[in-house]
């Protein structure tokens, strides 16, 4: 290379430094995280440009902007473990990720964090503190992670404290839902069925009829502190006949906003029929009044009274 074709490489670099579109491009870097509360601002003190740009619809998309890059940041860490090969993290991760993106779409927003754990020979899975534990005889069963994945976002919308039986319930019910209805089958974890020695194919099956007068799928008659996965299993039973009448998307949207909704008085009196009552009033706001008989019909059918 010459040194006049030296000095002119050089002249052309920094004409590329200094154009407008990398000087553009490192200013959003150096402030794209002070980008949305900076317009904001400026949304809150300006509501009208000329022209009739409304800033108060600008606020509102960015808004929306920030809420959909809190739910794509969400971050799932896995604790160090001897059972947890790079193939399983991976398919775990994938796994929770696609469940995490479905329940985005529905108006869940993630928390922070989700982690991880894996502990062998415990023959369970659980939820608590953010974290998702799993027996790695389990963790080739998405089913068991989707379902503590729901745990993570229901306790997130509504914290769990004094909860009642009644509430425990209905938590374990759409826990049970959430994952049928995003893999379109009224079976539960059908893969880990055999870990359990249930003596069925399944865990839990939505596609019932089982009724809540019973206490749910045991054989104590009238066992109304029976665990929460066996009532629940009535209110999954229930739920997936919703989702028999409006269709997936409608049904999980109005299932997963009825909790969203809840508030400590819907349960003054701690009586089931109470969330029905918030179910019922979720679907009239969404415009499925026409179904409430239907919806209403369906809890009558498994023993409550409206």
């Amino acid at each position: 290379m010459t040194g006049k074709e030296a000095v002119d490489a050089i002249l052309k670099l920094i004409e590329i430094i200094v154009s407008w579109p990398v000087i553009v491009l490192v200013v959003v870097l150096l402030v794209r995280s002070e980008l949305p509360e900076m317009l904001l601002k400026l949304a809150d003190r300006i509501t009208k440009a000329p022209g009739g740009f409304e800033f108060g619809e600008l606020k509102a998309r960015m808004q929306d902007i920030e809420t959909k890059i809190d739910r794509i940041e969400e971050k799932i860490s896995f604790e160090p473990s001897s059972s947890l090969t790079p193939e399983l993290q991976r398919r775990l991760e994938l796994a929770i990720s696609s469940f995490r993106t479905y329940l985005s779409q529905l108006g869940f927003v993630p928390p922070a964090e989700v982690r991880v754990r894996m502990q062998p020979g415990s023959r369970n899975a659980f939820y608590g503190d953010d974290c998702i534990v799993i027996d790695p005889d389990l963790a080739n069963d998405p089913d068991i992670a989707f379902r503590e994945y729901t745990h993570h976002a229901l306790l997130g919308e509504v914290p769990y404290g004094n909860w009642s039986s009644n509430i425990r319930q209905i938590e374990s019910g759409l826990a049970d839902y959430f994952p049928c209805s995003f893999n379109n089958h009224s079976r539960l974890a059908e893969r880990s069925a055999p870990v359990f020695g249930l003596g069925t194919p399944y865990i839990r099956e939505l596609d019932n009829a089982l009724n809540f007068s019973s206490g749910g799928n045991t054989n104590e008659p009238g066992a109304e502190m029976a665990a929460p996965q066996k009532v629940g299993e009535v209110w999954g039973g229930a739920f997936w006949n919703i989702r028999t009448i409006l269709g997936q998307q409608l049904a999980d949207q109005l299932l997963l906003t009825s909790w969203m909704s809840l508030k400590l008085g819907d349960f003054e009196n701690d009586n089931r029929s109470d969330f029905v009552r918030v179910i019922l009033r979720t679907a009239t706001a969404a415009g499925a009044a026409e179904r409430i008989g239907k919806i209403q019909s369906i809890f009558e059918a498994r023993g409550l009274t409206i």
